[in-house]
């Protein structure tokens, strides 16, 4: 079995980045803690989505704040196919309100490229998750 397959197994984070509201800890780059400066806004998100605000409601008022983004924050190159991403999106918060690692699971191996020629991903089973 792969190194990175043994880790994974052990519950250990392997991913590029950690999701919004996360970073790796400084003792262990394997290990994810809560990031301080952001995870508010992630408790926000989810607090709202417990009021039966919709995601364009949630967006909308996160712009009214002037929270950062999570492409903003983490400093990514940001790519010709975000629009605007200093303001949030109903997609953005979307994907927040459905990150199982929110959740308390982490969950990795959920795609797989085809060849490490192709840039061409799948979807595994959850069965391989």
């Amino acid at each position: 079995m792969l190194f990175s397959k043994v880790l994974k197994k052990q519950g250990l984070f392997l991913g590029s980045s950690p999701a919004f509201g996360y970073k790796r800890s400084d003792d262990n780059k394997y290990k994810l803690v809560v990031d301080e400066n952001v995870s508010y806004i992630v408790r926000m998100i989810f607090d709202f989505a417990l009021e039966n605000k919709s995601n364009t409601q949630i967006a909308n008022l996160l712009n009214q704040k002037n929270l950062v983004t999570p492409i903003v924050y983490k400093n990514n190159k940001i790519s010709r196919r975000f629009k605007n991403p200093e303001k949030w999106s109903s997609n953005s918060v979307r994907q927040i309100l459905s990150n199982k690692m929110y959740t308390g699971n982490m969950v990795q191996c959920v795609q797989a490229k085809l060849s490490y020629k192709s840039m061409k991903r799948i979807k595994l089973d959850k069965n391989q998750w």
